[in-house]
Parts: structure tokens; C-alpha cells; sequence
């Protein structure tokens, strides 16, 4: 139940990205390397299933997987000193199932395209991890608050799961435990993408499966125990949302009366629900009735989200997103013209002062190129662009006429130069 309602499931199973396809098979690889390592005698289905998911990831998202399997791997034995069991990972059939998963696509792509190798491998992966060419630069510190908001709202267990880690004495006896593994996995995947120049947050997401298998086993813990720490813990849950509550108001009351945020009376019955189910929670959790509190987070979150899908998101989606205003502009372009019965001749849409992620939706909903205006183009342009720029190309001497406003984000206007001034003489 922890794993599809947490922050992270629910933004990224949503994203066009290979983030989450990535995150899958590095789960299905550690979890097959885990068995591999922890039993005495792996069977085949082990050995076959870390080499086909091992490349699996590395097909999602090239070499990146070898590099976070095999350093978590590699922090486990070093901290436990259980180095043979570690080997057991390379073995033949393995290797060979991994090579044939991924090697075929590979060998394939840079046949075909000879720069595959120095734009894939050497920009997209080293160049992007050593230097911060894409202008990703966040402070080293960035990934260990983003995976706290990733799995709300069950993060407070993790209170829970630092008292285990506490109570366990002896170092020998805590590194020698599976779940020390899947620690491993969790830790080094924030180690090593906080040593990047470029971050973003779907960088660390293989790091959450791990981060709440070791979550839910806490949780259960707790569930059984029923003492006072896993009381304040489910207590916690229940504050959870309420912090969430009023941190949402406060933003919430300090958008601009614009804002379809701002506008929609819907969104606060939404975060009255949301206080009222972590109140109901926290009640839950201060009586000890930790396996109902449990229950009732799971199934706050799944109801607020099938709540935010059908009265929520509706009412902000074209404000938030450019798919709307790409439909109405396909409409428009299919029927009567966009204004005054005109069409929009080839070659003459471009964009101004556009966001990247709106400039990048328009182009994939048009399904076409969008190119960057430039004043000095001159002459007659149809132009996504925003209200500053509308008043930027105004200043230029030029006539900027909105036609189209679907999006406060990317109006649909009409750049024309000044017509002078015809002036009758008596």
C-alpha cells in the first residue's frame, strides 16, 4: 500500500519520462541480487532475472544502472566484509543474459547513428554528471530533503526505521542484515547523484522502492509493538498532513487573484479534507491503533487523489498544462482560421519568451517545431508567447495582438510592425 501512494509513484507514473521504467528494473535487478546474495543456494531464476533486469535498466537509461547496482553492491561489502558473497552477482549467466538484454539495442543505435556514442554516452551521461552543461546546478545537499518529499506522506516512519537502526548494538550484527542492503541501495543512490554537477529530482528516484520496502517492514514493527514510540510515530502521520495543510494555505493565499489556484473554491474543500482524514489519522495513532492509522493514510491519499482527478485537476489543467491550448489552437487552425478567417501560412509560427516546458509541450501536442522569434525577424508572425512578452515586443515598435488566451503561460498572438499614421491635410 506504501509504495503506489506515495509522492513520488503518483508524480512520476504520471510523467512522460524513462525515470519510472528505470526504477522498476533496477528493483527487479537489486531485489534478484539480494536473493542472489542473502540465500545459500540461488536458484536460476535468480541469476537469469539480475542479468535481464540489469539490462533492462541499462536500455531505460543507459549506464547509469551498472554503475548504481554495482556501487550499492559494493558499499554493502565493504561495510559488511562479505566480498565473496558479492561475486555471486557476476556470474556467467548473469553476464551473459545482461549482454544479451542490452548489448543487441546498443550495437544497433551506433551503426545507425554515428554520434550516438559521443552524444548518449560521453554528453548525456559523463559530461552531464562531471560539469553542469545542462545548468542543473543545485547545492550538494538537494537530494536528502527531496527524498523525504518523495515518499510522503509516509515519511515519519522514518523515525521508526532510525529507532531500529538505534537499537540494533553490535555494527557486525547491523551490516549483516538484508535490510543493511537495501540501506546500501538507498544511501548510495543519493551519495552518488549529490557528487553530480547536475540535479534534478527524478535522479534519486531508484533510491525510493528500496527506501519504503525498509519503511513498511518499520511499519510493521510498529503495528506488532503498539509501545509509545510507535504511537508518537503514527502521531506523526496524522501531522503530517496537517503541516502539509497549512503550508498549502499560506502558498495558496499568496498566489495572485490571476492564478487558477487562486481562483478555484475547489481546492479548499480539498485541503479541508486532507486536514480532517490526518486528523482522523493522528486520533487513530494517539489510541494505539496503529494498523487502522496505517490503513486510513493509505486510503486518505487514494481518495484525495481520485477527488483532485475529478473536480481539481479539470479546473487547472489549462492553465498548468499546454495541452488545452494546443487543442485549441488545432481546432481554431481546422475550422474557420484563427482570426478573421485567416490561416496561418507555413513557416510563420514561432514562439517569444516562452517557458522550456511550455515551448516543449506546444511541439508535442502540435506535433510540429516551434522555432524562437527574434525581433529582428520583421515582418508578419503568429507567435505563443506570455503577457510580458506581448508587452516586451511593444516596446519594439511593433503591434502585438492577442488572439488566442487559453493559458495565461502562452497566449497565441499576432506581430505585425506599426502601420503609420495616414494624416489628411485640408
Amino acid at each position: 500500500l506504501m509504495f503506489p501512494t506515495c509522492v513520488a509513484t503518483l508524480a512520476f507514473a504520471r510523467a512522460a519520462t524513462p525515470d519510472m521504467l528505470f526504477t522498476a528494473t533496477i528493483a527487479g535487478a537489486m531485489a534478484c541480487g539480494a536473493a542472489l546474495i542473502f540465500e545459500e543456494n540461488p536458484n536460476f531464476w535468480c541469476r537469469a532475472g539480475f542479468g535481464f533486469f540489469l539490462g533492462a535498466a541499462t536500455l531505460a537509461k543507459g549506464p547509469a544502472a551498472v554503475v548504481l547496482a554495482g556501487g550499492a553492491v559494493a558499499l554493502w561489502a565493504a561495510l559488511s566484509r562479505k566480498w565473496t558473497r558479492s561475486f555471486r552477482l557476476a556470474h556467467p549467466l548473469s553476464v551473459f543474459l545482461f549482454l544479451l538484454t542490452a548489448l543487441p539495442w546498443y550495437f544497433l543505435c551506433a551503426r545507425r547513428n554515428p554520434d550516438f556514442l559521443n552524444v548518449f554516452i560521453f554528453q548525456h551521461n559523463f559530461e552531464r554528471f562531471l560539469t553542469p552543461v545542462f545548468h542543473h546546478v543545485k547545492p550538494w545537499w538537494f537530494f536528502p530533503p527531496i527524498l523525504v518529499l518523495w515518499i510522503l506522506p509516509w515519511s515519519a516512519i522514518l523515525f521508526a526505521l532510525g529507532l531500529r537502526a538505534a537499537a540494533i548494538k553490535e555494527w557486525r550484527e547491523r551490516f549483516a542484515r538484508p535490510g543493511f542492503y537495501f540501506a546500501c541501495w538507498t544511501i548510495f543512490v543519493v551519495i552518488f547523484f549529490s557528487a553530480s554537477k547536475s540535479k534534478l529530482p527524478g535522479y534519486i528516484l531508484p533510491a525510493v522502492p528500496a527506501l519504503v520496502l525498509l519503511l513498511a517492514a518499520a511499519a510493521g514493527r510498529i503495528r506488532c509493538n503498539r509501545d509509545d514510540a510507535a504511537r508518537g510515530v503514527t502521531m506523526g502521520l496524522g501531522a503530517t498532513w496537517l503541516a502539509l495543510v497549512v503550508g498549502a494555505g499560506f502558498w495558496l493565499h499568496r498566489q495572485l487573484p490571476t492564478s487558477p489556484f487562486a481562483q478555484s473554491r475547489t481546492i479548499w474543500y480539498f485541503l479541508a479534507g486532507a486536514a480532517a482524514g490526518g486528523a482522523i489519522v493522528a486520533v487513530l495513532g494517539s489510541t494505539r491503533r496503529i494498523a487502522a492509522a496505517l490503513l486510513v493514510n493509505a486510503a486518505l491519499i487514494a481518495g484525495l487523489l481520485v477527488a483532485a482527478n475529478r473536480f481539481v485537476v479539470p479546473r487547472i489543467d489549462p492553465s498548468v498544462s499546454s495541452r488545452a491550448t494546443a487543442r485549441a489552437f488545432l481546432s481554431a487552425e481546422s475550422g474557420h482560421g484563427i482570426a478573421n478567417s485567416e490561416k496561418i501560412p507555413a513557416g510563420s509560427l514561432g514562439s517569444y519568451q516562452l517557458d522550456r516546458a511550455w515551448q516543449y509541450g506546444l511541439e508535442y501536442y502540435l506535433d510540429r517545431q516551434i522555432p524562437e522569434w527574434t525581433p529582428e525577424s520583421g515582418g508578419s508572425f503568429w507567435l505563443f508567447t506570455n503577457d510580458a512578452g506581448c508587452r516586451d515586443i511593444r516596446k519594439r515598435a511593433m503591434e502585438c495582438t492577442p488572439v488566442q488566451q487559453t493559458a495565461p503561460a502562452a497566449w497565441l498572438v499576432r506581430v505585425q510592425p506599426v502601420q503609420p499614421r495616414r494624416i489628411n491635410l485640408p
